[in-house]
């Protein structure tokens, strides 16, 4: 539901801007898409394995948290590497050509094929190639971080492009807004309501710019719309922090 109000609002505020296919797709992306795993995992970490979340030196909370955040980065990787792409390619490619492309995309075979896996009567966790999968998983966060890091220090910044403000402020302050409502109409509460509200405050996703970048679609653009919202978010995810804990109780 998040995602269908953001595309909206994007859809309609670049129809009434006139961009171009290409600017429009793009400006969508920046919008729709949010940095859900680089971003959005470590913050959630953060915040349930710290005081008031510490109880007898254990946190309770943060499966719960990481929990409901994981399924966000599923959805999210999931269209980024679909609707993301396929929008991508729209300015410049046949739309069969940019779907042949998503086919290439291994997260949307990894996804599934993790979910179906549950379903094996077999424990995998006995299995000799089990602990690689262990470090596998807790490098996730420090490897992410580091991509982040090397994507926003190729942006090139000589000058702030046409739609990048409005892009932030819609990702940072708008979105919020959403998740809020959605919240409000699926009556969530307690330690997921924070969660959510939260995750839809990151920034752009890294994803839209290297989508961007592939496709030749207005790259400038994605690139600082992923590099401004990462800087303005340091102020307003303070904000979305403490409203989270003043909307939402832990019971």
């Amino acid at each position: 539901m998040i995602m269908i109000l953001n595309y909206t609002v994007a859809y309609v505020l670049a129809s009434f801007k006139r961009y171009d296919a290409g600017m429009k797709n793009a400006f969508i992306n920046s919008v729709m898409f949010y940095n859900s795993g680089n971003i959005g995992i470590p913050l959630i970490t953060l915040i349930f394995s710290s005081p008031p979340f510490i109880v007898d030196g254990l946190t309770p909370y943060l499966n719960i948290a990481l929990t409901s955040q994981i399924m966000v980065l599923v959805v999210q990787n999931i269209t980024t590497n679909t609707l993301g792409f396929y929008n991508a390619g729209r300015a410049n490619l046949h739309w069969r050509e940019s779907f042949g492309r998503i086919l290439k995309m291994p997260a949307i075979y990894a996804i599934p094929s993790a979910f179906l896996l549950k379903f094996v009567p077999v424990d995998l966790t006995v299995m000799p190639f089990w602990p690689a999968l262990v470090y596998i998983r807790n490098a996730l966060v420090p490897i992410a971080l580091i991509i982040l890091g090397i994507q926003i220090s190729k942006t090139k910044f000589k000058s702030i492009k046409r739609g990048v403000l409005l892009s932030v402020f819609i990702r940072l302050v708008i979105g919020p807004v959403f998740a809020i409502c959605a919240i409000i109409l699926f009556s969530l509460d307690g330690i997921i309501a924070r969660s959510v509200l939260i995750s839809a405050s990151v920034p752009t996703a890294v994803n839209t710019a290297l989508i961007a970048v592939e496709y030749d679609n207005h790259p400038d653009f994605a690139s600082q719309a992923v590099l401004v919202s990462t800087l303005t978010c340091t102020i307003t995810l303070s904000g979305v922090i403490f409203l989270s804990q003043v909307l939402f109780a832990v019971h």
